[in-house]
């Protein structure tokens, strides 16, 4: 474990996912995302062009090859697609809304590994 990775793991978890949250923000607004929520650290929403986006957050501190899994079962797949349904009844603006997930390991100051799965679920008025 280097001293950098020490540090990070030294940190709260709140201050893990405020970090994580502030992360996530960075690299959708470099994706060209528009952030139009970003003030709770465990979801972001957007819009990614004509579609809006729900982002779910995991951030640990810790080592690349640790960070918090993808992998979404059954119950977090009808979660992420309730946050969808009730976001697009709120927002009649919008006709599509998806879900990705973000996954962050902060392994020291200014540096973290991000994966990012895209279309984890999704609601259209098709539907």
């Amino acid at each position: 474990m280097t001293e950098e990775t020490e540090s990070a793991m030294a940190m709260t978890e709140q201050e893990v996912e405020v970090e994580s949250a502030k992360i996530a923000a960075y690299y959708l607004e470099n994706r060209g995302y528009e952030i139009l929520d970003a003030s709770s650290t465990s979801h972001i929403v957007a819009r990614d062009r004509d579609e809006y986006v729900i982002v779910g957050i995991r951030g640990e501190a810790g080592e690349c090859d640790e960070m918090p899994t993808l992998d979404l079962d059954h119950e977090d797949v009808e979660l992420l697609r309730k946050s969808c349904l009730f976001y697009a009844a709120g927002h009649p603006e919008a006709n599509a809304v998806r879900a990705d997930v973000i996954a962050i390991a902060i392994v020291g100051d200014h540096k973290a590994c991000l994966r990012h799965l895209i279309a984890a679920t999704r609601w259209t008025e098709d539907e």
